[in-house]
């Protein structure tokens, strides 16, 4: 759902002729971020809604998308990944390790 706001916001902004910069200004956020958002990649924050509300003159249809973000689940399996990659990585990080490589001291030459 937080991908469809961020559409909705771009829509309305570009409708209203508001540019990111002054959306950005107004909201005490980058362009980069609000474009971001804009985009799906960051879910749009309530400020960041309330404020191009207001701006684009959206009459509450931005502002009323807050009460529909929420973080996406992950899918399914991802949590078992996640699992499994922490343990691998604190066996990894705890086991001794030996180098043997050009980065041991003894095979530093002094060039």
């Amino acid at each position: 759902m937080w991908r469809f706001s961020g559409n909705q916001l771009k829509r309305c902004r570009t409708k209203a002729n508001v540019s990111r910069e002054e959306l950005a200004a107004a909201s005490n956020y980058s362009p980069d971020t609000i474009k971001a958002m804009e985009q799906g990649v960051r879910m749009p924050t309530p400020r960041v809604l309330d404020v191009a509300d207001e701006l684009c003159g959206a009459e509450g249809i931005l502002s009323a998308a807050k009460d529909y973000l929420s973080r996406e689940k992950f899918p399914p399996g991802a949590l078992g990944f996640m699992e499994r990659e922490r343990d691998a990585v604190s066996h990894w990080s705890t086991s001794p390790r030996t180098s043997r490589g050009c980065c041991r001291p003894s095979d530093t030459r002094a060039g």
